[in-house]
């Protein structure tokens, strides 16, 4: 029995993401455009820490496979936040590669790519944000619950209040205030109201939960850079 949080010589995490009744939106083109905004953001940000970039592979449908699982949440999060109000749900799968690493995600398969897709089905059908598999029983359980219960916060901001938190991410709250033509104190009980800092702090604890997986496969991720 491996204790909770080990992680194993050459596994990775996927994650796979769909937008909620896609087909359905007014405006699909600037939904696909703002995805693919989004998309590059995270690809520069994170360049060094996916094994395959960030894709639209088909549809409205995102994926990724990294050696760092930590990033998941910022991945969520900005996607998240770039599609709203639309809603994107995903499945996230830890475990290896049948197929040799590639800079295309979608020229790659294996065991946490599966594991992903059936997360991704599991949020389909359980009305979830994101389903974890791969981990282990007890570590699936509690990352997903954590992610869920930050959905389930996030889900009740108002457009005044998501449009805050989105900007308060990277500014001081006086400089958002600024932004918005709001004093500050306004700006500051509107976050409050929305448990805005709650948010952060539940963010930060995925983060280290699953800081604790990830790949020591570094020789996979250095032959996709030397490749391209």
């Amino acid at each position: 029995m491996t204790e909770f949080g080990s992680r194993g010589e050459s596994e990775y995490a996927a994650l796979i993401g769909d937008v909620v009744d896609s087909r359905k939106s007014p405006d699909r083109k600037g939904l696909q455009g703002s995805i693919l905004a989004e998309i590059n953001i995270l690809n520069k940000t994170f360049k060094n820490k996916f094994l395959s970039p960030l894709a639209l592979t088909a549809g409205d449908e995102v994926q990724v496979v990294l050696t760092e699982p930590e990033r998941i949440v910022d991945i969520v999060v900005g996607l998240s936040d770039a599609v709203a109000p639309e809603t994107l749900i995903f499945g996230l799968g830890y475990g290896a590669l049948s197929t040799e690493v590639d800079a295309n995600v979608a020229r790659m398969d294996g065991p946490c790519l599966h594991r992903a897709r059936a997360g991704l089905r599991e949020a389909q059908t359980g009305g979830m944000w994101l389903a974890a598999r791969g981990f282990g029983e007890t570590e699936d359980r509690v990352i997903s619950s954590l992610l869920n219960l930050i959905f389930a916060v996030r889900s009740r901001w108002t457009s005044k209040q998501r449009k805050y938190a989105q900007a308060a991410r990277t500014k001081p709250q006086k400089d958002v205030a600024a932004e918005f033509g709001r004093v500050p104190a306004t700006v500051s009980e509107s976050l409050k109201a929305a448990f805005f800092s709650v948010v952060l702090e539940g963010e930060e604890e995925a983060r280290r939960i699953l800081r604790n997986f990830g790949s020591r496969a570094e020789y996979a991720l250095d032959s996709v850079r030397e490749a391209n």
